[in-house]
């Protein structure tokens, strides 16, 4: 009898952590949108560079550019979902970016105003970075971008 109620109750146990496991954060049914790919824009929808699936490509060269000494935004940043589609997520379901430079010598990151989804690049010093952004929700990501590079040149 008592082996018959360990059986049960790991039964329970087990099925209980299988079906949180389908229905958590992780699958795509559980959010309107799945994201492959990242658009940035500046100056109101100007394309600026792009991430799709994983070919990373940019409006002019090789590289985001930004002269040290200034500073370049508003960047909207926004996800490309399988269909090519562009979207925000909304904030108020939880979802916030996160965002992160490879060389702070070179390039700052700022968010701008209470715009979650817009940031401004700053050229602090002539060098390379990378930028990565993250798409996150309930404390983790559901989805990072590929590394986009940037340059930052002399004036």
């Amino acid at each position: 009898m008592k082996i018959f109620q360990n059986t049960t109750l790991l039964s329970f146990i087990a099925i209980s952590l299988f079906i949180s496991l389908l229905t958590g954060c992780g699958t795509d049914s559980d959010h309107d949108e799945a994201p492959v790919g990242v658009f940035l824009s500046i100056n109101n929808g100007e394309e600026l560079a792009k991430q799709e699936e994983t070919t990373v490509s940019y409006a002019n060269g090789n590289s985001i550019n930004v002269i040290q000494g200034t500073t370049l935004g508003p960047i909207m940043v926004e996800f490309i979902t399988e269909d090519g589609d562009r979207f925000t997520p909304h904030t108020d379901e939880g979802f916030s970016l996160d965002f992160s430079s490879s060389n702070g010598t070179a390039l700052s990151l700022v968010k701008v105003g209470t715009n979650e989804w817009t940031i401004q690049l700053v050229g602090n010093a002539t060098g390379e970075s990378t930028i990565t952004f993250d798409l996150m929700h309930a404390g983790h990501s559901d989805f990072t971008s590929r590394p986009f590079q940037v340059q930052v040149v002399a004036q």
